[in-house]
């Protein structure tokens, strides 16, 4: 046999054989990276809101809250951007800024005895990995479940409004049920009293998100997807 006629190809072979070999790497890499970046994402107990403002939108002057997506509009024209305090201590329910034509919303949820649920400070949140059963998000919204499984905070921010729905809690145990009536009941938007000494409200809030989250992360529910 003549090597020489061997030599040209297991050189190419080999040629072949180290891009395969580089591409190989490169891809196992590479999805190695998303792979670990979506577990990352699914995993996370913080993360941040952005605030979506659409072209067509002018300048923010005064922020809104909405109840939802009802139609329920609370402009807040406060310097100071707290639209709700609680009495008992004075501290902010709910505070709402304007930073460069973006919205920045800062909250707590509480739980009624008063440990915190999740915590969000101009639009970083961080969820409590005891008292948080779950939560979901996208780039622009949030919302998390409390140890019931319950929703109890929602949020979506775009263009000059807020929209939220939650059960909120002071410290000694007063709370506020944002609550939006279902569509059957025609949409519209409430803000419930929920004395110390009263039960919890039987009212359940409608899941913005699917869950679970580790499989369903930033996939809307049907009824999301339908009004967004």
């Amino acid at each position: 046999m003549n090597l020489e006629n061997l030599r040209t190809p297991l050189l190419a072979f080999s040629i072949v054989a180290t891009i395969l070999a580089a591409i190989s790497t490169g891809l196992y890499t590479y999805f190695g990276h998303i792979i670990a970046i979506k577990k990352e994402q699914t995993e996370a107990r913080s993360g941040t809101i952005e605030s979506i403002t659409s072209k067509k939108s002018d300048s923010i002057i005064y922020p809104q809250l909405e109840i939802g997506n009802s139609g329920s509009f609370i402009s807040n024209g406060v310097p100071d951007g707290v639209l709700f305090r609680w009495k008992s201590d004075n501290s902010p329910l709910i505070k709402i800024i304007i930073v460069n034509n973006n919205i920045l919303l800062s909250t707590t949820v509480r739980a009624k005895n008063g440990d915190i649920i999740a915590e969000i400070i101009d639009n970083e949140w961080k969820t409590s990995p005891i008292l948080a059963y779950d939560r979901n998000y996208s780039n622009n919204a949030f919302e998390v479940k409390d140890s019931k499984g319950d929703i109890v905070f929602q949020v979506k921010i775009k263009d000059k409004r807020a929209q939220i729905l939650g059960k909120f809690y002071s410290k000694t145990g007063f709370g506020w049920l944002f609550y939006q009536l279902p569509a059957s009941e025609g949409g519209g938007g409430s803000l419930i009293p929920i004395p110390p000494e009263a039960p919890e409200p039987k009212l359940q809030i409608t899941p913005m998100f699917q869950y679970p989250s580790n499989k369903y992360l930033s996939v809307l529910a049907n009824s999301e997807r339908t009004n967004s």
